[in-house]
C-alpha cells in the first residue's frame, strides 16, 4: 500500500508517495494555517516518527536508490528562512533562467527533509553540522556539497525571570532538542561557561513544545533556533533571551548544501542547479525585503518576522577551511556523545568539493 504526504509546495498542495507505515494527521504547530498531513492506508508497517511529531521517511524500508525526477527539481526544505535559498530560487525563476524545472516541498525539520533526500524522493536540501552526519553514520548516500549559510545569531537560549546569566542555570532544568543543533549548541555552551550537567537537569523536548513548557514551569530555559527564541520572548510573561550563539564566540550555525551521492553522476543537471542556487543566494543578499516577501509568502510568516529572522543570517556559497573544521568538531562530538559509530572520511567521501572547484574554485580553499 502506498501513502502519501501531502506538503505545501511551490505550486500549491501536492502528494509525495513514499512506503509509509500506519500513521496519521498530524498538525504542525510552528506557523500558522500551515499543516502536514499523513494519509492513513491499510499498511501494517509500522512507521517511524521524529520527536517533533511528524512521520518520517523510513530510509531502512525504503532503500537508498535515487528516485526524483530529472524533469523536476525538488527542494526539500525546512519551514524557517534558513532555508530561504530554495524559495527564492524556484519563485524568483532563477532555476527556471537554467533551463530547469524546479519546486520546493515544506518539512517540519531539517532531518526529515534530509530523509527524503536520502530516500531519493528529492534532489537537495541543506542542514546544519550535524544534519548529515548521523544518516552518514548509516550507510545513507548523502554527501555535502557547498555551504549554504552561516549566523551566529539563528540559535540561542530562552530562560524564565530570574535566569539572566550561564550559572543561575545551576539546579534548573534546561529542554534541548537531542541529537540536532540544538543539543550540539547547549553541550558548547555548558563546555565554554563551565556548567556541569550533573548539576543541570537536561531534557529533550521537540522545539514546538518549548515554549509552553516555559510558560508552564516545565523547564526552566531551552536551547533552540528561531523563531521558537522569538516566539518564547512574546508569549512567556517576562522570559529574557539568556545569549544568541555567537555571543562569546560559542558556536556559529553553519548549514550546508546535501544531496544523494548518485547526482553526482549529472553534472550538467548539477551545476544548473548549483548556478541557480548562487543566483539566489545573491539576490537574497542584495534584495533582501524582495526576497523575504517570497519566504513570508511561501512559509506563511509575518513579513516583519522574517526580515528580523534574515537580518541574522549570512547566506553564502562556499568550502572554506572554516566550514570543514566546524565538521570535523560535530563529527568529534557526535562521537563522544554516542550518536555515530565513527567518524566520516569528511573530503573526497561526505565532503564532495569537485562541483564548486569546477564552478567557482576562488571558493574553495582546501
Amino acid at each position: 500500500m502506498r501513502h502519501s504526504i501531502k506538503v505545501r509546495t511551490g505550486r500549491g498542495i501536492q502528494c509525495l508517495t513514499s512506503l509509509l507505515g500506519d500513521s496519521t494527521t498530524l498538525p504542525i504547530r510552528m506557523w500558522p494555517d500551515l499543516t502536514i498531513q499523513l494519509a492513513q492506508g491499510d499498511s501494517a508497517m509500522r512507521a517511524r516518527y521524529s520527536n517533533l511529531a511528524l512521520t518520517a521517511f523510513s530510509a531502512a524500508s525504503i532503500g537508498f536508490a535515487f528516485q526524483a525526477s530529472a524533469d523536476t527539481i525538488i527542494n526539500a526544505s525546512g519551514i524557517d528562512p534558513t532555508y530561504s535559498v530554495f524559495i527564492v530560487a524556484v519563485d524568483g525563476g532563477f532555476y527556471e533562467e537554467e533551463g530547469l524545472d524546479a519546486e520546493y516541498r515544506l518539512f517540519e525539520s531539517g532531518s526529515a527533509a534530509a530523509e527524503v533526500v536520502v530516500t531519493g524522493n528529492a534532489h537537495i536540501t541543506s542542514g546544519s553540522e550535524l544534519s548529515g552526519i548521523g544518516f552518514r553514520d548509516r550507510g545513507a548516500p548523502l554527501v555535502i556539497i557547498a555551504s549554504a549559510m552561516r549566523s551566529d545569531r539563528q540559535m540561542g537560549a530562552i530562560a524564565r525571570e530570574g535566569i539572566e546569566a550561564p550559572e543561575d542555570l545551576v539546579g534548573q532544568t534546561v529542554g534541548v532538542s537531542f541529537g540536532n543543533a540544538s543539543q550540539f549548541y547547549w553541550s558548547l555552551y555548558a563546555s565554554h561557561y563551565g556548567l556541569s550537567e550533573e548539576e543541570i537537569t537536561v531534557t529533550n523536548i521537540g522545539p514546538p513544545e518549548m515554549v509552553p513548557a516555559l510558560a508552564t514551569g516545565q523547564i526552566d530555559a531551552y536551547f533552540v533556533w528561531e523563531p521558537w527564541l522569538e516566539n518564547g520572548l512574546r508569549t512567556v510573561e517576562n522570559a529574557n533571551r539568556l545569549h544568541r550563539s555567537g555571543d562569546d564566540d560559542v558556536y556559529t550555525l553553519d548549514m550546508a548544501y546535501l544531496i544523494h551521492e548518485d547526482l553526482l553522476e549529472d553534472t550538467e543537471t548539477l551545476h544548473a542547479m548549483m548556478r541557480a542556487l548562487d543566483n539566489a543566494t545573491n539576490f537574497i543578499n542584495e534584495e533582501r525585503e524582495q526576497a523575504a516577501e517570497m519566504v513570508s509568502q511561501a512559509m506563511n510568516i509575518e513579513l516583519e518576522d522574517t526580515l528580523n529572522i534574515m537580518e541574522g543570517l549570512n547566506f553564502e556559497v562556499r568550502l572554506e577551511q572554516s566550514f570543514l573544521e566546524g565538521q570535523e568538531d560535530a563529527a568529534a562530538w557526535m562521537l563522544d556523545a554516542g550518536l555515530i559509530d565513527e567518524s566520516p572520511e569528511l573530503i573526497g567521501g561526505y565532503i564532495r568539493p569537485e562541483v564548486m572547484q569546477e564552478l567557482f574554485p576562488d571558493r574553495v580553499d582546501f
